[in-house]
C-alpha cells in the first residue's frame, strides 16, 4: 500500500534524467512481431551528478542502491509516462503492466505499452530508431528524523531518505547529497536530456544557495575582521596601559 506522503503537494516532485549507452529499448514479445515492451534503467546507482555549480556552491547528487528497495517491496502505484506527461500513459505498477526492480545497475523498469497507433508512433518507433535514449524518474525522498554530526569542518545532516555532506574547499562550499530511500511517482522515456522547466529550477534553487553562502561567507569574514580590529584595539590600549604603569 502506497504511503500517506505521496499524496503530497506535486510541486514537492523531483525529477531526474540519465543517459545509459544502449540501455533504452523497444523489444518484440516474439521473433518478427513489430516491438510492445519497453524496458531500460530509469535511473543509475552509484553515479556523481553536478546539478549546479557556482562561485560559492558545488552540488552534487547521487543514487545509492536501495534507494528504491522499500518503494517496491511497498508496490507503490507508479505509472510510466511519456516524457512525465500524464496525458501518455504507457503503463501502471498498479495494473501489472509496468514491472519495477533493483538490479546491480540502478532502477529496471519494463513496460508493457497499450497497442494503439499513437503510442506505437509517437513513442516506440522512436525507440526503437535510437532517437530517444533516456530515461527519467520523479521522487519525493522519504523524511525521518534528522541527525547532524560535524567532524573536521565536514557536516554531514541524514534526514532518513538521504544525506548531505557539506565540506568548505577555499571559498567554496562542497555539497554531496545521497538519495537513500525514496517514493517513486512515475517513471519516463524522454526525447530531452533535461526539461527546461526542471533545469531551470535546479538552477535557481542553486543560485541562491550560492548567494546564501556567499553572504554567510563575507559575513563570517567581516566578523572575524572585526574581531581582529578589536583585539588589536585591545592590544594597543594594553600597551599604552603598561607604558604608563596602570596595568599589571
Amino acid at each position: 500500500m502506497a504511503p500517506e506522503r505521496r499524496d503530497a503537494d506535486p510541486a514537492g516532485i523531483e525529477r531526474r534524467v540519465i543517459a545509459l549507452p544502449d540501455d533504452l529499448r523497444a523489444e518484440a514479445r516474439a521473433e518478427g512481431e513489430p516491438a510492445r515492451r519497453i524496458i531500460g534503467h530509469a535511473a543509475a546507482f552509484d553515479r556523481w551528478t553536478t546539478l549546479y555549480e557556482g562561485d560559492s556552491l558545488v552540488w552534487r547528487e547521487v543514487v545509492r542502491p536501495g534507494a528504491f528497495r522499500r518503494a517496491i517491496a511497498e508496490r507503490q502505484d507508479v505509472r510510466a509516462l511519456f516524457n512525465h506527461d500524464s496525458n501518455y500513459v504507457l503503463g501502471r505498477t498498479a495494473s501489472g503492466t509496468l514491472q519495477l526492480s533493483e538490479d546491480a545497475v540502478g532502477l529496471l523498469s519494463d513496460t508493457d505499452p497499450p497497442d494503439t497507433q499513437t503510442i506505437r508512433d509517437l513513442v516506440l518507433a522512436p525507440i526503437a530508431r535510437r532517437d530517444i535514449t533516456q530515461m527519467s524518474f520523479a521522487f519525493t525522498v522519504r523524511r525521518g528524523p534528522e541527525v547532524t554530526t560535524t567532524r573536521d569542518g565536514v557536516t554531514v545532516l541524514e534526514n532518513g531518505g538521504e544525506r548531505i555532506t557539506r565540506r568548505f574547499d577555499g571559498p567554496r562550499m562542497y555539497e554531496d547529497r545521497e538519495l537513500l530511500d525514496v517514493d517513486l511517482f512515475d517513471v519516463s522515456p524522454v526525447t530531452y536530456p533535461a526539461y527546461e522547466n526542471t533545469d531551470v529550477a535546479l538552477r535557481e534553487r542553486g543560485a541562491l544557495r550560492d548567494a546564501e553562502i556567499r553572504e554567510r561567507v563575507l559575513a563570517d569574514r567581516n566578523v572575524r575582521k572585526s574581531s581582529r580590529q578589536r583585539l588589536m584595539h585591545m592590544g594597543l590600549r594594553l600597551a599604552d596601559a603598561r607604558g604608563r604603569g596602570g596595568c599589571r
